[in-house]
This record gives C-alpha cells, structure tokens and sequence, in this order.
C-alpha cells in the first residue's frame, strides 16, 4: 500500500477593490489569504449620528452584518473568483451633530475638500447648505459633485439628502491630451481630442466650483415658490485624478455655468 500523492495548490487572492465614500461611514477590510474570504469593517465616525449600517457589494446588498459594541458593524463576503473586482458602497441613517455640516476626512489630500459653503433658508424655516466638494460623489465615484444638506432644527443637526451630478446630456464627457506639463509635472496645457484618439484621456464634466443657493419666494412660471434653485461651475476633471487643482491637476480645461433646480427638498434636480 503506498502513499496517496497529495497535491498542493497556491491560490492567490488578486480582488480589485474600490470602497465608495459615505458620508459619516469609514469602510476597511483585511483578506484571509488562506480562504479568500473579505472582513469588512463599517465603522461611524466622530461628529455623526448613525444606524442601519449596510453595506453594497457590486450593487447587492449583504445584509449580514454582526454589529460590535462600538457601533461599528462586521461584514464577511467571499467573492467567486480570486480576481473579482469589487466595487463596495456602505448604505446607512446618517446625520451631523453639534451643528457640523460635515466632518472631513483626516487623510485627505487634494485641492479642497470643503470650500465656498452656501446656507439659505426654505420658506418652512429649514436650512439647505451645499459647498465645493473635493471628494468624490457617492453617486458616481468618477465624478464631483455639489453634497446637499438640510436641517430641520436651526443647523444642530445635518442629513445629506442629494447632491448635484453633472447632467450628461447637456455635458457629455470630453477626451484631451496633454501637450504641456509644469515644474511639478503636474499638467499646464492640453488639447480637445475625440476617445480612442492616440493619449487621449477622458474628462468626464463635474460640479465642482462655486455653488450659489437660492430660494424662490414666490411662484416663477412653471415652478412654485419654496422650489431650490443651485447655480455652480462645471468643469471636465480627469477621471481617477489623484489631485485636482486650479493648478492643473485633473485637467480643468473648460468651466461653464449651469443652474439647477428642486422641488422635492434638494433630494432630486434637474
């Protein structure tokens, strides 16, 4: 009788995995090299109140998370292939408290994360603010976007209702090659191209500078008072910019000026 041959295997875990931010939700995650299996870690942080804590994997919810004494709430997922590409949302009931708007990231590195902050005033006594995002949207990761809060109490408390996404279809994404650089090799100048164009590098249209709020008092044409009107510069950003800058970090090679308008409390726009 002799030895069965036992034959080893080396598998190696390759995920691609991109967390979306969340406003108020820190996601981190270790991978067992031995099974393969992803721990997720969704954890609240300081100056925000929040419950329900879910988390999204390539859009289906897992809905199996053990919640620690922390608040912070544990999620285990094994993808079916050993170089899935994962792209992860955490879903929650989040708000502000101790009148922040919102918290910033401590790690953070870019042109703003929080700048021009605009508070008005609905006709109900309650507080919309918005300002110049230097994160990502939570809607479309590849983009920015101006981040909608709204207050019920004075400004005490803030929940992120909506946020301003570029409409395609008034600014498709625009393709443009480099032609100069700066001492920091950062890009100076660049040419419109068409994609698929040899260098071509998309720029896909963002909110991003200087958003302005502003109620109607009264009716105006088709829209009724109390409607949100948001105006704001849109500028083409390079998708996945690392920086973005006035510098020219991201590529903002054209601006145009564009209004928005509510009327479902800053939730949706048009």
């Amino acid at each position: 009788m002799t030895d069965a041959e036992v034959v080893t295997k080396d598998i190696t875990y390759d995920y691609s995995i991109s967390i979306v931010r969340k406003d108020g939700v820190s996601v981190t995650y270790t991978v067992d090299d031995a099974t393969g299996a992803i721990t997720f870690l969704a954890s609240p942080r300081e100056y925000y109140e929040v419950s329900n804590i879910d988390l999204e994997i390539n859009g289906t919810a897992l809905g199996n998370g053990t919640e620690n004494s922390d608040g912070s709430v544990e999620f285990v997922y094994t993808p079916d292939t050993a170089n899935a590409a994962l792209t992860v949302h955490a879903t929650a009931d989040v708000k502000t408290t101790d009148y922040y708007i919102i918290n910033p990231e401590d790690n953070y590195s870019g042109r703003n994360q929080c700048l021009s902050p605009r508070v008005v005033e609905g006709l109900n006594g309650e507080l919309y603010a918005t300002f110049e995002n230097g994160t990502p949207s939570e809607i479309q990761p590849d983009e920015y976007s101006f981040p909608i809060y709204r207050s019920d109490d004075k400004g005490e408390t803030w929940t992120r209702v909506g946020e301003i996404l570029n409409d395609d279809s008034v600014h498709p994404d625009s393709y443009y090659r480099i032609t100069s650089y700066t001492d920091t090799g950062a890009p100076s100048t660049a040419v419109e191209v068409e994609e698929g164009d040899e260098g071509a590098v998309r720029h896909p249209w963002s909110m991003q500078n200087c958003p302005q709020l502003f109620v109607l008092p009264e009716d105006a044409g088709a829209l009724e008072a109390g409607t949100l009107i948001c105006a704001g510069v849109a500028v083409p950003v390079e998708a996945g910019a690392e920086e973005v800058s006035d510098a020219g970090y991201g590529g903002l090679w054209e601006s145009s000026l564009d209004l928005y308008y509510s009327t479902d409390g800053g939730v949706t726009w048009t």
